[in-house]
């Protein structure tokens, strides 16, 4: 910083684009270069915000803890009619709200001293503190006001995570000497009109799926086609990263095609639709895991094996993360995403009620969850049939896939734990977890990759007030936890049968999941769209090398270890189906797992014979 009038330079509002010297209103600011290179460089600071961030987040912490304290007390279905006297119950309770209020108020009286109008926070502050006193005048009616309190909550949790992130807009530097005249350029009337027919015309030549386009000089190289299903801020940091870490070194040019995200997945899909009509590409990007097997099937994917180089590419990679992209011999795909399941629990509230974190589902049923209860708290159980399932020994299928095994003794035995959770111990069916831990209602629970992001981009209130550990286990006859999560593959990047260039698309692919490509892919994604967009990429070497803390690290790595993956096989599509059916016949009318999965298993198996007869798939009928 050359002085301390840069040190937190202000960009008034204004909604022009503006030509702005930086000086003091009157003057502006010199700045003494000597001779050679110089960079310069910029970057948001909070100001004079840091005093209300600092407040608001104190405030967020204080207000969770008074909504977790009035909790215990009512339960989490509090009786309206019934007056709990919480004044009583919990003597500090009007007074830390009253001291929230007043905080409230002097924040909005901050933020209006430099604001040019009105923010939505500041009426945010103003709803929550007028719904706070409200409830100090009136105790009897906290009850009825505590789900619009953690919704209050949650509004300024969110904007404190906002705030944290603001970009830098600038669209041009200047840098003159003292004497030159500063313009203060602006489009005319008619630079504007011409601007807009221009674009209008050119809408109609203009494609808008391409991301750059192919560098001169590179005439002569291999072009391969490759959609991409992400966002366009992804794909352009991808083709970047290709034209200058790939293209001129493999000799292969790359055309980037974006289309929307989730949209390379099963059913009907631009790329079924650009198979029958033979425009494919050679390479896609961000496919739904199970659509390799599906087109592999339909002979419209290529066997990665068939490349000689391709056990090598793969121990970049858990290995059980190929499962669902292997079909009858063949790989059809390279994992690109994965997630990982952990189990989250709140330190704070830990430590304050001396609970022991669990390590097996018989300590979650038999310790845990009658202390939560005892506190009107919850433990969040997502419908994860494959950990329950892997955990007692059940299986999908049998080995050759063409059968289910649903109605198999052990995977009824998984089907069970997981229902009798709901059923015997109260876990609630559905519910947010992000909102009930921060809340305190439901301190602890099992959940993935998203929810840790969540807690760290959208819940800053609680940093350092919450750790991962590995999810439950179920006790094996011979001493030990098995620990199975189920399945953690995202997505993948496949080559299709019919191109042209399959080793450039193979070089491409290599490239694009190894290690330094990802690595350097997910710093950019992150520093680029903010930590919430923080690659989770299947690369081990380069999942690593990304910003995670040491500690967290460990739990997933350990988390690993225990990765079962649902194998990919001929009408798989309708075993998930069937099994969210049992599943509900059993929660929700009570219907026995054993007749609940039978009735499944016989669903699931004329679907994987009407898919086999077919396609000619297993004319012997094996089992």
């Amino acid at each position: 910083v050359p002085f301390k009038e840069f040190d937190e330079y202000v960009f008034t509002y204004d909604e022009d684009w503006t030509t702005k010297p930086l000086g003091d209103g009157k003057n502006p600011y010199y700045v003494y270069l000597e001779k050679g290179e110089h960079t310069l460089s910029m970057k948001v600071v909070m100001g004079q915000l840091t005093d209300v961030i600092h407040t608001v987040t104190d405030i967020t912490s204080r207000l969770s803890n008074a909504i977790r304290n009035i909790t215990m007390v009512t339960g989490q279905s509090p009786d309206l009619n019934y007056d709990y006297q919480l004044e009583r119950q919990i003597p500090s309770l009007l007074g830390d709200l009253q001291k929230i209020v007043d905080e409230l108020k002097d924040c909005n009286k901050k933020i209006a001293a430099f604001a040019v109008k009105t923010t939505p926070i500041e009426n945010n502050f103003t709803m929550c503190y007028e719904l706070i006193e409200k409830m100090i005048k009136k105790p009897v009616n906290i009850p009825a006001e505590i789900d619009e309190l953690s919704s209050s909550l949650t509004s300024i949790g969110t904007w404190l995570s906002d705030l944290k992130s603001q970009p830098l807009g600038i669209d041009k530097f200047q840098i003159t000497s003292p004497d030159t005249k500063v313009v203060d350029v602006k489009a005319s009337f008619w630079d504007r009109m011409y601007g807009l027919f221009a674009n209008f015309f050119l809408s109609y030549s203009k494609d808008y799926s391409a991301v750059g386009h192919i560098g001169e000089g590179s005439e002569d190289y291999e072009t391969i086609e490759v959609w991409v299903a992400r966002g366009k801020e992804w794909c352009e940091i991808l083709k970047e990263l290709t034209d200058t870490s790939f293209s001129a070194k493999h000799k292969v040019n790359v055309d980037i095609r974006v289309l929307p995200s989730g949209t390379l997945g099963g059913g009907t899909s631009p790329l079924l639709l650009s198979i029958n009509a033979g425009t494919e590409p050679d390479a896609v990007v961000g496919i739904t895991n199970t659509v390799p097997v599906e087109y592999a099937i339909r002979n419209a994917m290529y066997d990665l094996k068939k490349f000689d180089d391709f056990e090598e590419v793969a121990k970049q990679n858990i290995a059980e993360s190929f499962v669902p992209l292997s079909y009858e011999g063949g790989v059809y795909g390279i994992p690109e995403t994965m997630s990982f399941t952990a189990l989250f629990y709140r330190t704070d509230i830990f430590d304050q009620l001396d609970m022991k974190v669990p390590e097996t589902w018989d300590e979650v049923c038999n310790d845990l969850l009658p202390q939560l209860y005892q506190y009107n708290m919850q433990f969040y159980m997502p419908q994860n049939f494959a950990m329950m399932i892997y955990q007692n020994g059940g299986a999908y299928y049998t080995e050759t896939g063409y059968t289910s095994l649903l109605d198999d003794p052990k995977t009824m035995k998984g089907m069970d734990q997981l229902v009798r959770m709901y059923t015997d111990f109260g876990c609630p069916v559905s519910s947010s977890f992000l909102n009930r831990i921060r809340s305190g209602e439901m301190p602890i629970g099992v959940a993935s990759f998203d929810t840790y992001l969540q807690l760290i981009y959208a819940a800053p209130e609680l940093a350092g007030k919450w750790k991962m550990a590995l999810v439950p286990g179920t006790m094996q006859e011979d001493g030990t936890i098995n620990r199975s999560v189920g399945s953690t593959l995202g997505t993948a990047v496949s080559i299709l049968s019919t191109t042209e260039h399959p080793e450039a698309a193979w070089e491409f692919v290599k490239w694009y999941t190894g290690a330094e490509a990802q690595t350097e892919y997910g710093r950019q994604v992150e520093s680029i769209l903010g930590i919430q967009s923080r690659w989770h990429t299947a690369n081990i070497n380069a999942f690593k090398r990304l910003p995670w803390s040491t500690d967290d690290l460990k739990i997933i790595e350990e988390s690993w270890k225990s990765v079962k993956e649902v194998p990919g096989v001929l009408g798989g599509y309708f075993t998930t189906r069937h099994l969210t059916n049992a599943f509900n016949r059993c929660v929700i009318s009570g219907q026995s797992v054993r007749e609940s999965m039978e009735e499944a298993a016989e669903d699931v198996n004329k679907e994987l014979r009407r898919k086999q007869q077919m396609y000619k798939v297993n004319p012997e009928g094996k089992k």
